[in-house]
Parts: structure tokens; sequence; C-alpha cells
């Protein structure tokens, strides 16, 4: 693949636009990696190396092929083949070379920068969520009238499965449910 980042990619569209007569370029990195090292570099910045340094273990052949985290044998990689593409091509390699010769472009964003970035913007986001998730708790719990029933265990892989009795409404910041039944429901947030 040709990773490359928006930022990179836009700079160039407003380049091309700028010009007198328009004319085809393409915009690429140029720098080919394999989603297995997309995956590699992603993992060793969870910081999810072993004592040998490596960050996944890959285990098994084609569609059962499986990477696990180095550090605690989780597999955290599956193949899906429903997400192949119907024209997959072997490789994906743009040349940018017209856009650097005559427009004076470059990519200035590294595959370790989009992939820091990346990473930062899901722990942020994921932050957000236990947010979500400490406020609904104490809501529910400063309201005696409300009887909270947990279906399951609640981690932060599954804090969005609740199951509420007796409650018409439940009111979380600019997030409002309505239950439809006084039945034990369950509710999405």
């Amino acid at each position: 693949r040709d990773w490359g980042h928006a930022k990179d990619y836009v700079e160039m569209q407003w380049l091309m636009l700028q010009q007198d007569r328009p004319k085809d370029y393409v915009i690429a990195t140029g720098r080919q990696e394999s989603v297995r090292t997309f995956i590699e570099l992603s993992a060793n910045k969870l910081g999810w190396q072993n004592s040998k340094g490596s960050s996944i273990i890959w285990e098994g052949e084609g569609l059962n092929e499986v990477g696990r985290r180095a550090d605690t044998d989780q597999i955290v990689v599956k193949i899906d083949s429903r997400y192949f593409r119907p024209t997959e091509v072997d490789e994906l390699l743009g040349d940018s070379s017209k856009a650097r010769d005559k427009l004076n472009w470059l990519p200035r964003i590294s595959i370790n920068e989009l992939i820091n970035e990346m990473i930062e913007e899901d722990s942020k986001e994921s932050k957000k969520e236990v947010k979500l998730y400490d406020n609904f708790l104490t809501i529910i719990s400063s309201n005696p009238k409300v009887k909270i029933e947990i279906s399951g265990s609640i981690n932060l892989s599954n804090i969005n499965k609740f199951a509420i009795k007796g409650v018409h409404y439940i009111s979380i910041g600019d997030l409002t449910k309505n239950i439809e039944s006084k039945d034990l429901s369950m509710l999405t947030v």
C-alpha cells in the first residue's frame, strides 16, 4: 500500500487548483509498506513488544493467519474475507514525480507520524467514552428511583450495553435516550 496523510493530499489538490491550465497529477507518497508492516508499526507505537522486541507474532497461513500481541499473546488481527476488495491488486504504489517536478510538491508526513496521529486521536476518543461511562454511572447512582441491572460484566469493550428497568428516559449531557417500555429494555449509548 501507498500510505499517506490527508493533509499532504489536500495540499497537493490545492497546488493543482492554482495552475493556469488543468493537468492530471498522481497524488501519492511513492512509499510502499504492506498492511502487515503498518500493523507492526502500530503495535510498536502501542508498546506491545515482548523481550525479543517483536510486537506482533504471526501464526498460520492464508485466511487462517492471525496476529497475536507479543506482550500478552492475545489475538488482535484476524483475516475476514468479507472485507476483501472484489478487484484487489497486489501492489498499490503511486508515482507523484510529475507533481514533485512541476509543483514542487513532496509529502511531508511519514508513515510513523501518520500512525502516531491515528493512535493519539483514537486514544482521545476512548477517553471520551470512559468519561461518558463515568457520567452514566454517576447519573444512575444519584437517582434512587432508578434500578439498574447490568447484563453481563461491564468493561471498556462492552460499556454501551446496559439493561434498565423502570426508566422512561435517561439524559447524559446532550444525549437523551427514550426507552419504549417499563419492562426490561436495552439502552445503547
